[in-house]
């Protein structure tokens, strides 16, 4: 089923990521100057953006691994797995994933730095327009986008591993890709709407995608 507190998980991480980077942002203006130099901002801001993406994504996408669990275990009354486990397992993947995610983040926020700094002085802008150009690596926009992608990402996340545990137990379920089956959905996700996922693809697909997948038993549960 779809993630039950989607729309209030995203706008919480949404607004933890805007405030975290719209103060990340004022320091990097402080440490370049003016007229901005890149040369002036070194490895302690770096590792500091490192470790603020760090410390803001891994406890959220653990606890919303963790809640889509409950979610689909309190939809299934049917079954039982070892809730010590997953508590693990939300641990062990948000601690991996939040790490690779703040990551490939430092990294991408860092060239987009460099080359706004590079078109500031080759383009002959002004800081307005150095402050608009680096609102795509600091803005709001980008802090939705990196929300909604995540929670989908955790939330499908967390039923997987109530699925791998029941799996040990001999408890065999089968995914299927779900969308809101409407004309928003995107050509890569639509097709797969209602089927089986059997390529190990799961949501999300895209950024911003909010699919989500469902699960059925492949034999009956015997209660």
């Amino acid at each position: 089923m779809d993630y039950v507190h989607r729309s209030e998980r995203e706008a919480k991480l949404a607004r933890a990521i805007a405030r975290m980077t719209s103060a990340q942002q004022r320091k990097l203006f402080e440490i370049m100057g003016n007229p901005p130099k890149i040369e002036n901002v070194g490895y302690e801001y770096w590792n500091g953006h490192l470790a603020a993406w760090q410390g803001v994504l891994t406890p959220e996408l653990e606890s919303i691994f963790v809640d889509s669990a409950i979610e689909m275990l309190a939809a299934n009354t049917a079954i039982g797995v070892s809730w010590d486990l997953v508590n693990q397992d939300a641990a062990d993947w948000a601690r991996q994933y939040g790490g690779k995610l703040a990551g490939d983040v430092d990294a991408r926020t860092l060239q987009g730095v460099r080359d706004a700094i590079a078109d500031f002085y080759d383009q002959g802008e002004n800081l307005g327009q150095l402050r608009e150009r680096l609102g795509r690596w600091y803005g709001p926009a980008r802090a939705t986008t990196i929300a909604t992608t995540e929670v989908t990402r955790a939330a499908v996340e967390g039923e997987r591993a109530v699925v791998a545990e029941l799996a040990k137990e001999g408890i065999e379920m089968v995914p299927i890709h779900q969308t809101n089956n409407d004309e928003l959905v995107c050509p890569r996700c639509g097709p797969r709407h209602g089927k089986q996922i059997t390529d190990g693809i799961f949501p999300p697909l895209h950024t911003r995608c909010r699919c989500w997948v469902t699960h059925e038993f492949a034999q009956p549960v015997i209660q």
